[in-house]
Formats: structure tokens, sequence, C-alpha cells
């Protein structure tokens, strides 16, 4: 009976230092994942689409010399693709589209996430 006792309390024991020490490291990202901090509620394209376009896309795709005919600096020309589809398409690297920025890797998520917020917002000029 006294083994019988002693067995079981080593095994709660080793139960629960699993438990205590199993949970001490856990976080947010450890549980649910990268925690998503991407506003797509407000995008502005003063704010959020301009900056990207300007770093990402206007050296090949400016009033100078825009490669095939696509003007991402200013909203005029971004609001022409952004209207027809392809800069959806490009940016997202989907099927049938040139996928953009061109031998660079695709956009971060959360510049996806925010240009597909706008576009499917009507693509404001704000």
């Amino acid at each position: 009976m006294r083994t019988m006792k002693h067995m079981t309390s080593g095994i709660v024991m080793v139960m629960l230092a699993i438990a205590v020490l199993g949970c001490t490291r856990d976080n947010e990202e450890d549980l649910f994942g990268q925690t998503d901090d991407c506003d797509t509620l407000q995008v502005s394209y003063a704010t959020h689409i301009a900056p990207l376009m300007a770093v990402s896309c206007n050296s090949c795709h400016s009033t100078v010399s825009p490669l095939g005919g696509v003007n991402t600096s200013g909203y005029t020309g971004l609001s022409v693709v952004a209207g027809n589809g392809k800069l959806k398409g490009a940016v997202n690297h989907l099927p049938g589209f040139s996928a953009m920025p061109q031998g660079q890797p695709q956009l971060d998520s959360c510049a996806l996430k925010r240009i597909n917020a706008w576009i499917n917002q009507g693509y404001p000029d704000n």
C-alpha cells in the first residue's frame, strides 16, 4: 500500500511539474501566432498607400517613364490600375498578372492587406 501511495504521489508531482514548466514561457505569439496590428479599417491613400508606392513601386512606375504604362506615383495613375484589377493582381501575385515588385519578394502581409482593403473600399483619394 505504501509503495502505491509513493508511486501515485510521484506521478502527481511529475504531472504538476510538467504543467507548471510548460506554461512559463507561453506568450500571445506562441499561443496564437503573430498578433496582427495591421489596421485595415482606416486605410488612407495619403497615409498608407502613397508611401508604400514610393518605397516599393515608384522607382519603376513614376511619371518620367512608367514601365508598362503604369504610373503609381500619383493618385490618378494608381486609381486606373486599382480600378481595372491590375494592381490587386500584380501585388498579390495572382495568375495572369505580372508579379510585382518585379524581381523582388512579394510585399509583406500588412502592405498587401492595406492595398486590398483600399481597393475594396473603392480606392478613395483620402
